[in-house]
């Protein structure tokens, strides 16, 4: 029997009490009709495969990316990160970026988003106030009473399939996963992958589909920091890890994204610190620790002439901070600060003539 097949029959004896039948429709003229009726008006002859040879695949064709790196049109990325540490915040500054375009660790291109979600609408709504999220993102809140069967999770998704048509979303959340498809066990990899193959239906339309879910109870290894089976992690195209930047500092507002993917245009690692304003990009580990280093040096560094030399810096290094830096690492962070105007710079470098730095006026 056809996967549609199986479908006709799962339909048949679905209750219409299993999923809200407000939900399945919008009023007006763009109203989405019910998923039965579109599964049923569909003509089996619809499903082909069509093998093409390698040579009629266009080499110009371009990934469009609604979130530079991260989130791209026709393709799945995994969202996971430890509790608490900012997934939903992060998320929610990116739902408020697709209104009008925006930068979040890369460019946010413009885009009406459907968010199926497991939190309430009353959370969503103190969310949207306290973000300044528009119109330009829907949300479905709490769809299942139950976990579904995979009967009703295939109705539900042949469902938004016609939501992305008609509404021309360009990007669809499930928020969070685990708490929305029909896995019971998410170690079994069979279960996992016949869950997660219907979504390959919406990212046909051209829309991107972004999951978060949740980690391990112990932050793994690469790649590995969603939970349950393998499956997941190697279904999707991008993989993105979120962590605390320093996880012994919880006032400490940085955030590092670690992302494994297919595509070149992915960044391998990403420091953002939010700020009143939004996420604000710092660059890599490295660039957010040399960012913490200078900061040192600038309150060490005396305001006036004839300033200290790098070992005298690092024998003034406050016990309380940041490791001290080893000899080259903090000539490296005195030559960029210097070239930034952090601080002024004097000498020639040489024996008898060592650099001197005074802080900037």
């Amino acid at each position: 029997m056809t996967i549609r097949g199986e479908l006709d029959n799962a339909l048949a004896g679905s209750s219409a009490q299993q999923f809200p039948a407000s939900a399945y429709a919008e009023s007006g003229s763009d109203s989405i009709p019910a998923p039965r009726d579109t599964i049923r008006a569909r003509n089996e002859s619809e499903l082909h495969w069509q093998p093409i040879p390698l040579s009629e695949i266009s080499a110009e064709q371009t990934v469009t990316w609604a979130w530079s790196g991260f989130l791209a049109k026709g393709h799945t990325t995994l969202f996971s990160g430890l509790w608490k540490a900012g997934k939903t915040t992060l998320l929610a500054h990116l739902l408020r970026c697709f209104e009008g375009g925006g930068d979040l660790a890369g460019t946010v291109k413009p885009a009406r988003v459907l968010v199926v979600s497991e939190e309430s609408q009353a959370l969503w709504a103190r969310r949207r106030d306290e973000i300044g999220i528009g119109d330009h993102v829907h949300v479905i809140c709490r769809p299942f009473k139950a976990r579904p069967r995979a009967a009703l999770w295939m109705e539900f998704v042949e469902w938004l399939i016609e939501a992305v048509r008609v509404q021309r979303y360009g990007v669809v959340v499930f928020d969070t996963l685990a708490s929305l498809w029909p896995v019971f066990d998410e170690n079994d990899a069979s279960g996992v992958m016949a869950a997660l193959a219907p979504l390959n239906a919406i990212t046909e339309t051209g829309a991107a589909v972004l999951l978060i879910h949740h980690p391990r109870k112990g932050d793994a290894g690469e790649g590995q920091a969603a939970r349950g089976s393998g499956a997941l992690p190697s279904f999707v195209d991008v993989i993105l890890e979120l962590r605390r930047y320093d996880g012994k500092q919880p006032d400490d507002r940085r955030r590092t994204l670690t992302a494994y993917s297919r595509f070149d245009e992915t960044p391998r690692e990403s420091v953002i610190e939010l700020t009143d304003d939004g996420y604000r990009m710092i660059g890599k580990k490295a660039d957010a620790g040399r960012a913490d280093r200078q900061a040192v040096v600038a309150e060490v560094l005396p305001p006036d002439g004839p300033g200290l030399t790098a070992g005298e810096i690092r024998e003034s290094w406050p016990e309380d901070r940041i490791p001290k830096p080893g000899v080259r690492t903090l000539a490296e962070d005195l030559r960029a600060g210097a070239d930034a105007e952090l601080w002024t710079r004097s000498g020639n470098g040489k024996k008898g003539d060592p650099y001197r730095y005074v802080a900037a006026k």
